[in-house]
């Protein structure tokens, strides 16, 4: 008789290797492509491998240009002479061996130095250990000589962004977007009116969540890991949304919203937030996507909340509507320069040709958005965003077209924080500590 089969079982030290060699093959990719693809969460073990995996590709990505320049510190030679399995061995043991990782330095430098031989170069093996070890001996004065660098090295920012950024806000402002955009992005929360947001913080720390930078709408926690297993998240208490996305809501809180139309809808915090704000004023709310992709995601977000909204798959460039609109939100495709905390990937796939092919056609959203606004109703134009090409001057140009019809309303303080407010009357929150880049314009459409 045979003998049971024995469960397979994956030693920890594998498991944690296996992380690092799909991280470095990733990387590699990227490398090659110059397109981040991350791994989905389903191909892990275990949702803390995940988290290890995502901290190790995103820290990478995130500081890439200055692990480039350390890489050449410690090697001596230019990095593009380096073999790209060379490059991307020593980042990933660099990113873990920094002050905040949560990994040991002889852990982090053993477990690295196997990635040559996983994949397929072991006699890569002695030059990893070799400039992995160097680095923990003069890691001191390779952090000063790296400080003493042009800012896009010492920020990881191409110097051409860096430039935009300057001509625009200014050298000192720029220096702060770049530093807020390399702060691990915070999971911040709205919470839905229908309930006491004192009972929910409660709760969520009995549950021992840490839960900080507590405001009117809501609060960020700094441990999520497991909240969305809460049964306050699957009774609809909770909804994550950026700071900065949270005050657009408050523009639209004294115009009518009988009837309420958001345009490239997906996935569905903004509407959500709005409707559970306004629910009283509204009669009918259409969310509206094009892709199929999309569309699932926003009819599960708005099935999980209990929403009313009507989702509609459609092309805002075509929308079927016979019906205007009271409000019509046009959360308009961007470059997203102003999201790059989250999605640091962002700082080495934009150019300049990507906002001017966007202005084309955020121009002809705007356009069709407009015919579907009642006359004294309103369009909210909203970016993720900080680039001028994207922002007023796809306003300026739609209103230059379009004067007879529309005219700006200058947001103010009654609205929104003037700290966010521009000269000419636009919402303009550039990236922070704790929000990430947002740009919105508020036009109203005059009587026929």
């Amino acid at each position: 008789m045979k003998s049971p089969r024995k469960k397979r079982t994956v030693k920890k030290k594998d498991q944690s290797r296996n992380v690092r060699l799909k991280a470095a093959k990733h990387l590699i990719r990227w490398v090659d492509s110059g397109q981040v693809v991350y791994g989905p969460r389903e191909s892990f073990i275990s949702d803390s491998d995940y988290t290890f995996y995502k901290h190790l590709m995103s820290g990478v990505v995130r500081h890439w240009r200055r692990l480039e320049y350390i890489i050449g510190l410690l090697t001596g030679k230019p990095v593009e002479k380096l073999d790209k399995e060379v490059l991307v061995s020593l980042a990933l043991g660099l990113i873990q061996l920094e002050e905040d990782s949560r990994t040991e330095p002889y852990a982090a430098i053993n477990e690295t130095v196997e990635l040559p031989a996983l994949l397929n170069k072991p006699y890569l093996k002695g030059f990893i250990n070799a400039n992995l070890r160097r680095y923990t001996r003069d890691r001191d004065s390779i952090r000063k000589d790296t400080e003493r660098q042009m800012l896009g090295v010492v920020t990881s920012h191409t110097d051409e962004m860096i430039d935009r950024w300057t001509r625009q806000f200014g050298a000192e402002r720029t220096e702060q977007i770049c530093n807020a955009n390399n702060i691990l992005p915070q999971l911040q929360m709205v919470v839905n009116p229908a309930f006491d947001k004192q009972a929910v913080i409660s709760e969520l720390q009995k549950q021992g969540f840490q839960v900080d930078d507590v405001h009117e709408t809501g609060f960020s926690i700094e441990n999520p890991a497991g909240l969305f297993d809460t049964l306050l998240v699957n009774r609809g208490a909770l909804l994550v949304q950026d700071r900065s996305f949270q005050d657009v809501n408050k523009l639209v809180a004294s115009l009518p919203k009988t009837r309420v139309l958001d345009l490239c809808a997906a996935p569905g915090g903004k509407l959500i937030h709005i409707e559970w704000e306004y629910a009283g004023e509204i009669e009918l709310l259409v969310a509206c996507e094009i892709s199929h992709t999309r569309l699932n995601l926003l009819k599960q977000n708005l099935k999980s909340y209990q929403s009313k909204a009507l989702p509609v798959q459609s092309d805002a460039l075509a929308p079927p509507f016979g019906i205007p609109f009271d409000l019509v939100i046009l959360d308009a495709p961007c470059s997203g320069t102003g999201t790059i905390r989250k999605h640091p990937e962002i700082k080495w796939s934009r150019s300049p040709t990507d906002f001017e092919r966007n202005q084309k056609v955020q121009i002809q959203l705007l356009e069709k958005s407009a015919d579907l606004v009642k006359p004294q109703g309103h369009l909210l134009y909203v970016t993720c965003t900080l680039e001028n090409e994207e922002n007023r001057s796809v306003v300026d140009q739609f209103l230059k077209e379009r004067s007879d019809r529309f005219q700006l309303v200058r947001l103010d303080s009654s609205m929104v924080d003037t700290e966010y407010l521009t000269d000419d009357g636009y919402y303009q929150c550039l990236t922070s500590a704790d929000r990430m880049g947002c740009f919105a314009a508020l036009l109203k459409k005059s009587v026929d």
